[in-house]
């Protein structure tokens, strides 16, 4: 997998008549994790459906978007990178499960229709991936419908989606989310795992901090659309600077460093 570096700059999104983001900017590059910490409503997911090109339509974006030296806005070759490059786990994978198909069809699919992969290889390459993903039954959970397994086994269903198609930069938004404290545990080694044994980039979005501190090599703290702080993991969730920082991290006092 080639490097890569994203660089945004004084990124703004509006729609609805309403301003989403205001002057974003930051860069990630191969090899980095950086978790981007705020409420619902500071932005976090907005942010992510502009790097996968999938903003509604009524959105008007402006500022610069480069995967190195290619401008990404206003480019049709952007949306063409969503689940080639870029690729996001969903908040709500419970929807983004076909309910009428089993796991190992829609694995399956994935993988073919990403490379024409032969059967005999994907049916290969998809049970690498659950290993790594540490399923204690990969044959039972390949046979099962999306409704047969628990919330924790679809979050790693779709982990396994995603990390099918290879990306260079993976998106998480509130990967955490309807989660029990083990299966937060559970997703944490998951993708330190699979961060370890890949030059893959992650952009994890969260209101736990605890999550992030653990995780990321650096924050990003947005509220209201704005960022507000930036540093090493450690430094926000020891020292914040904010106001708002520290009301976060109090409200998951036990899950910090």
């Amino acid at each position: 997998m080639s490097d890569f570096k994203l660089n945004i700059t004084n990124l703004s999104v509006a729609y609805d008549k309403r301003q989403i983001l205001h002057n974003i900017s930051f860069n990630i590059s191969s090899g980095q994790i950086i978790g981007i910490l705020g409420n619902s409503g500071s932005g976090k997911t907005t942010l992510l459906n502009t790097l996968t090109c999938t903003l509604p339509s009524s959105a008007t974006v402006s500022g610069s978007l480069y995967w190195n030296e290619f401008q990404l806005l206003h480019n049709p070759q952007h949306e063409k990178m969503r689940g080639k490059k870029i690729t996001m786990l969903p908040q709500q994978t419970n929807t983004s499960l076909f309910p009428l198909l089993k796991i190992k069809e829609q694995l399956y699919l994935t993988l073919q229709a990403k490379s024409h992969t032969a059967k005999k290889q994907a049916e290969q390459k998809v049970l690498e991936i659950l290993t790594l993903l540490h399923f204690d039954n990969p044959q039972a959970v390949l046979d099962s419908y999306p409704f047969q397994l628990s919330g924790g086994m679809q979050q790693r269903v779709c982990l396994a989606l995603c990390l099918l198609l290879e990306p260079a930069l993976l998106l998480a938004d509130e990967p955490t989310s309807g989660l029990d404290v083990i299966a937060q545990n559970e997703l944490l080694q998951l993708l330190q795992n699979y961060y370890k044994s890949r030059n893959t980039a992650m952009l994890i979005t969260s209101h736990n901090p605890g999550f992030l501190c653990r995780i990321a090599d650096s924050i990003i703290v947005m509220q209201n659309g704005h960022i507000i702080e930036t540093g090493e993991s450690e430094q926000i969730c020891q020292y914040p600077r904010t106001d708002y920082t520290r009301q976060l991290l109090a409200a998951s006092p036990h899950n910090c460093f």
